[in-house]
């Protein structure tokens, strides 16, 4: 049985009962064959009954129609279609859709489902041809017979492509991204706007390049895969059923950088310089900052312009600062400023132009004048130029050859000049030296004459004889009337020499005395003295001489020399000479007395007294003259 229908042998249907056994065979069996089959078996003893699953596998029937065509536009359709009222005992795998070209009458592949999807998007249809469709459902078994459509279509959009948007205005921007909007195109072709593509040109690339995709009912966008530093341009393609529009007109350029930034100055190029008179300036850098910011150079707040040697130079994001021919004046300190709405930055930086000095400072004193030399003295010039002064060089010219040469160089400002000629008049001139060179020259207002300024002094009093005795001598004297103009310095004391009657130095006093004692005086030799008074102008003349003295003791008692005082025998008539030597400081007085009485007076005995001698004549002896007679010193 099956179906609880009896089943009998037919054309490909065969049952066979046999005592204990029965058989049933279908040939050729199709999917119609399967089902439940059912054998009976039943005696007087009782009945069995047997149930036998029979599955005939197939390929699917063709799906179930009817064949669907929507959506239909130049490129391509939709089509969807039911499942097979069959599948052949498995399941649909997929479904396999082809079309035909009614031009060529040839049936293509138009593509697969995955899975059992009952629809599918066709596409590569050729704009204006005419086609039909078929589909075939597909199991392991196979593919079934086709579905296909019972008219053809045409391939073409039941719209058109949108028109091209509004040109892209740019919002907002930073150095990761850029935001912009745009209006929608005046037309949308007859079909909804489905999206907006963003597209974008570095500048530095060749091509444009899909950046951002946003849903059709918006008209605003962010790019975020933006390089900093980069320069962009940015348009828009709407797009909908039929296909992309039109690219919109490219925005304005933009470059991937913040909108609002406050402003660096690099400072990588504005170090201190330092640079000789007569170089160049030039001083560069590099200004971030958004909006691009304003800059200006300023010296003592003082906005410097461009000039004959001044020229600034302003781009957006760099400035660059040339002067030309530095010069001493121009030291100080730049400040570069960099000022937007967000902020302001600024630079300083500091100039040193470095020279030669300026001409040391006057006036040139001269000072000190004498025969031989002077000194100078003047201040540090007002300008070192840079760099410390090391020193200063002084020359001289004698005015009758005109010919400058050197003196002397110094450390500080003032200075001794020596090896004048006295009598020459002279200019002097003094440089100042730093690592640059020598300045400009100082130079006297007028002619200095090389003369002392003083004389020599008058000549001193005569000397006196204080004391002395038999190996010095103590002299005093008075002071010049005119000591020449400078003070007396010393006291050079002479003696004549008594044998070459030479005067010769004996001793030397300070000047502020007036006495002094010669020594080394020979006992006995005859002595005078003179005094010279000496100041910076020289030697005076000498004094008038001391009065004589003889070097010997000056306090001595009286001592006669009885040698040739001898008793005497002689003849009236005869001559009698006594020659007496007496010594004693002082020179003692002498007397004669003959038999007591005084001689004195007489015609006939003749005494002559010197200070050291005396000598007694008596001419001619006569017996009155006879007696003793006595010296008494």
């Amino acid at each position: 049985l099956i179906k609880n229908k009896e089943l009998k042998s037919a054309d490909r249907l065969k049952v066979q009962h046999g005592e204990y056994n029965t058989k049933l065979s279908v040939r050729n069996a199709t999917r119609a064959e399967s089902g439940t089959y059912t054998v009976t078996a039943e005696n007087v003893n009782g009945k069995d009954i047997a149930d036998v699953e029979v599955i005939v596998l197939d390929v699917p029937s063709p799906p179930g129609g009817p064949l669907k065509v929507s959506d239909v536009h130049a490129n391509g359709a939709k089509l969807s279609w039911r499942p097979p009222a069959d599948d052949g005992g498995q399941p649909v795998e997929n479904y396999i859709v082809e079309k035909m070209d009614e031009a060529t009458g040839r049936w293509v592949p138009a593509g697969e489902t995955i899975g059992p999807e009952t629809s599918l998007a066709i596409d590569g249809l050729t704009p204006g041809k005419k086609y039909k469709f078929r589909v075939r459902a597909v199991n392991r078994q196979g593919k079934s017979e086709p579905l296909q459509t019972t008219q053809a279509i045409e391939a073409k959009n039941p719209f058109d492509e949108p028109g091209k948007p509004g040109r892209p205005d740019l919002k907002d921007w930073d150095k990761d991204f850029v935001e912009m909007a745009w209006k929608p195109p005046v037309s949308d072709g007859g079909a909804p706007i489905e999206k907006y593509i963003i597209q974008m040109h570095d500048k530095a690339g060749r091509g444009w390049v899909d950046a951002a995709t946003v849903p059709g009912d918006r008209t605003n966008g962010r790019v975020e895969t933006v390089e900093e530093g980069h320069e962009y341009e940015f348009r828009i393609v709407a797009v909908n059923k039929a296909g992309p529009s039109e690219p919109s007109d490219p925005s304005k350029p933009v470059i991937a950088k913040p909108r609002f930034l406050a402003p660096k100055i690099d400072r990588k190029n504005l170090t201190k310089k330092v640079l000789r008179t007569g170089q160049l300036l030039r001083l560069e850098a590099d200004v971030k900052g958004e909006p691009a910011p304003t800059v200006t150079w300023t010296l003592t707040e003082q906005t410097l312009r461009n000039t004959d040697r001044i020229k600034i130079d302003n781009e957006d994001y760099h400035t660059s600062f040339v002067l030309q021919k530095v010069q001493r004046s121009d030291t100080g300190v730049y400040t570069v400023t960099a000022r937007n709405d967000s902020g302001v930055d600024t630079v300083d930086v500091e100039l040193q132009v470095v020279s030669k000095p300026s001409k040391p400072k006057g006036p040139l004193k001269v000072s000190d004048v004498t025969a031989e030399g002077c000194k100078l003295k003047w201040e540090p010039p007002e300008d070192d130029g840079g760099e410390p002064i090391s020193g200063y060089v002084v020359e001289r010219m004698d005015v009758e050859t005109g010919r400058w040469v050197p003196v002397t160089t110094t450390k500080t400002p003032e200075a001794d000049v020596t090896g004048l000629n006295e009598g020459k008049d002279y200019q002097f001139r003094v440089k100042a030296v730093n690592s640059e060179g020598e300045s400009e020259p100082l130079v006297t207002d007028v002619p200095t004459t090389a003369k002392n300024p003083y004389t020599e002094p008058d000549a001193p009093g005569k000397p006196e004889l204080k004391d002395w005795n038999k190996d010095h001598a103590d002299l005093k004297w008075t002071p010049p009337k005119n000591d020449g103009g400078a003070p007396i310095e010393k006291y050079v004391i002479e003696k004549k020499d008594p044998i070459t009657g030479k005067w010769q130095k004996a001793v030397e006093v300070p000047g502020n005395k007036t006495e002094a004692r010669v020594p080394d005086l020979q006992e006995g030799q005859k002595y005078q003295f003179r005094v010279k008074a000496v100041n910076k102008g020289g030697d005076s003349k000498p004094s008038q001489p001391s009065d004589v003295i003889t070097a010997k003791d000056r306090f001595v008692p009286p001592k006669i020399d009885r040698t040739n005082l001898k008793d005497l025998t002689v003849r009236a008539g005869q001559h009698i000479r006594l020659d007496v030597k007496v010594s004693g400081e002082p020179p003692p007085k002498k007397t004669w007395f003959l038999n007591k009485a005084r001689i004195e007076d007489r015609d006939d005995i003749n005494v002559d007294l010197e200070d050291y001698r005396t000598k007694l004549v008596i001419g001619v002896a006569k017996r009155e003259h006879t007696g003793t007679l006595v010296l008494k010193a």
